[in-house]
C-alpha cells in the first residue's frame, strides 16, 4: 500500500503512473478518483512480478493530483531489499538447519530494513510520527523505541515521549527545512539495536500573495463582495483559502465554510466589520495570514431573527448567520425565543452525524455561540443542556488540546456557567 499524505478533500482528484512491472494492477488508479489516494495491491497480486531482490530494487511511482485547473505531481520509490539474518551467537559460525528448532530460536531477523515511518498530521498544530514493521508476524510489544529529533533541546517537545511507538511532536517545533529525526528499536533480551533516519521537511508558509476585494464598502447582507487570491507561493501545493473576522467574543470566525481552493470567494452573507483576514494554508497544514481591507456596514432593514434563519436549513450555517445578524444590531444580548433557538441548534449539530473533523472546522462558530449563551440569563434547565454540550465537545477536542488559545475559550465558558450555577458545575464536568 502507498498512501498520499494529502488532506482529505473531496475536491481532490488522485491518479497513479507505476513503473512497467505494475502496469496492469495499475490500471484502474490511472483514473483521476478522490479515493485513489491510497495505492493499494496485495502481496498476493504482485509477489509473482517481482523477483526476489539480490540486494536492492527500486521502483518508482509517480502521484498525480488535480484540482479544478490546477495540478502537481510527485515521485515515490518504493524500495525492496534482501532481508539480512543475524546470528546473535558470535563465539562461532554456525550451520543453520532448518530443522533445528534451538538453532532457530538462536536467529533474530536485522530489522533495519523492516522498520517503516509514515507521519500524519494531528489538526493544525501536531504531527505524529507513526512506526511499523513490514513483517506482520514480528510482536513489536517484545521491543523498546527511542525516539530522537535532532535539534530538540527539550525533554517536554516530545508530547507523548520519546519511548512509544509513535512520536508526537508540535509542527512549530520542527524547523523550517528537514528535520533529521532517529528511530531506534532495542530488544531487551538480546540488546541488539536498529537505527532508523527519517527526514521530514518542513516548507515555509505560503507567501508572496494578495488579497483584494471588491467593492471595498457596502452593505451586510446585501452587497456582494467578491475577495480575490493571488500569486501566493507554497511547495505544498493545492492550497485552501479561508475569509475570517473577528466578532463580539474576539473570536476569529470563519465564513467561508472551511474554505475554498480556487483563487476567489464571493459572498453576501458578511458581518459587520472593518477588518477581515485571509488565511492560507498549505497541504502540510502550515498556514499564513493577511489582511483584507473592506469595510462592511450596517444593514438596517433586515427581517425579525427568526424569519431571518428559517431560510438556513444546516444548523452550522443557522448558527453562523445568527452571529453575523447580531453584528448588525451590534449586540450579544439574545431574547428568551432567540436564547431558546440558539441551544436548540447546537444541540441538534452534535445530534446530526457529526464528525470530529467536521467539528475541527465549525470549532470557532461552535464555540463562540456557546459563550454568547453562557453569558446569558440561564435558568438550570438551559445550564444542564450546555453541560452536556460540553461533554461532547470534550470528546472531540484531542487534535487542539496543543493549542492553549481554542482550549482557554473552553475555560470561558465554564467560568460563564460557574458565576450562574455554583462551584458545584465546575466539579461535575472536571
Amino acid at each position: 500500500m502507498i498512501r498520499s499524505n494529502q488532506v482529505n478533500d473531496p475536491l481532490l482528484l488522485f491518479s497513479w503512473e507505476c513503473p512497467s512491472q505494475f502496469q496492469q494492477i495499475c490500471k484502474e488508479y490511472s483514473i483521476p478518483k478522490n479515493e485513489n489516494s491510497i495505492l493499494n495491491f496485495p502481496n498476493a497480486i504482485y509477489s509473482n512480478l517481482i523477483k526476489a531482490p539480490i540486494v536492492q530494487d527500486n521502483y518508482d511511482f509517480i502521484l498525480n493530483l488535480l484540482k479544478d485547473k490546477r495540478s502537481a505531481n510527485q515521485k515515490i520509490t518504493l524500495i525492496l531489499k534482501k532481508p539480512f539474518i543475524t546470528s546473535i551467537s558470535t563465539s562461532k559460525p554456525s550451520t543453520i538447519s532448518l530443522n533445528d528448532p534451538k538453532k532457530e530460536e538462536e536467529e533474530e531477523k536485522d530489522l533495519t530494513d523492516l522498520i517503516v515511518i509514515e507521519q500524519n498530521s494531528i489538526g493544525k498544530l501536531d504531527i505524529m510520527f507513526q512506526a511499523s514493521l513490514l513483517d506482520p508476524k514480528i510482536d513489536m510489544q517484545k521491543y523498546q523505541y527511542t525516539w530522537t529529533v535532532i535539534h530538540f533541546t527539550s525533554e517536554d517537545q516530545y508530547i507523548n515521549g520519546k519511548n512509544e511507538i509513535n512520536l508526537r511532536v508540535k509542527i512549530s517545533d520542527l524547523l523550517n527545512g528537514v528535520n533529521k529525526i532517529d528511530f531506534k528499536i532495542t530488544n531487551p533480551k538480546s540488546k541488539k539495536e536498529y537505527l532508523k533516519s527519517y527526514d521530514y521537511e518542513k516548507n515555509l508558509p505560503p507567501y508572496g500573495g494578495n488579497c483584494q476585494v471588491s467593492p471595498v464598502t457596502g452593505f451586510s447582507l446585501t452587497t456582494e463582495f467578491t475577495f480575490k487570491f493571488e500569486n501566493w507561493i507554497s511547495k505544498s501545493l493545492p492550497l485552501l483559502y479561508k475569509i475570517k473576522y473577528q466578532n463580539n467574543n474576539k473570536i476569529l470566525v470563519d465564513i467561508s465554510d472551511g474554505g475554498v481552493s480556487e483563487n476567489k470567494f464571493t459572498s453576501n452573507t458578511l458581518p459587520v466589520a472593518e477588518k477581515f483576514i485571509l488565511e492560507i494554508v498549505d497541504t502540510q497544514g502550515i498556514s499564513s495570514q493577511i489582511s483584507c481591507n473592506v469595510k462592511v456596514k450596517t444593514n438596517t432593514n433586515l427581517p425579525e431573527i427568526q424569519s431571518f434563519l428559517e431560510q438556513y436549513f444546516d444548523a452550522s450555517k443557522k448558527l453562523m448567520m445568527m452571529d453575523i445578524y447580531q453584528t448588525n444590531k451590534n449586540s450579544n444580548e439574545m431574547d428568551p425565543a432567540m436564547l431558546n433557538n440558539a441551544i436548540d441548534m447546537v444541540d441538534n449539530l452534535f445530534n446530526d452525524d457529526l464528525t470530529q473533523e467536521m467539528f475541527l472546522q465549525k470549532y470557532e462558530s461552535i464555540v463562540s455561540t456557546i459563550i454568547t449563551i453562557s453569558n446569558q440569563n440561564l435558568d438550570n434547565d438551559k445550564i444542564n443542556k450546555i453541560y452536556k454540550i460540553l461533554k461532547l465537545i470534550v470528546k472531540n477536542v484531542d487534535p487542539i488540546l496543543g493549542d492553549s488559545s481554542k482550549v482557554d475559550l473552553l475555560y470561558k465558558i465554564l467560568d460563564n456557567l460557574n458565576k450562574k450555577a455554583g462551584n458545584f458545575l465546575l466539579r461535575k464536568i472536571i
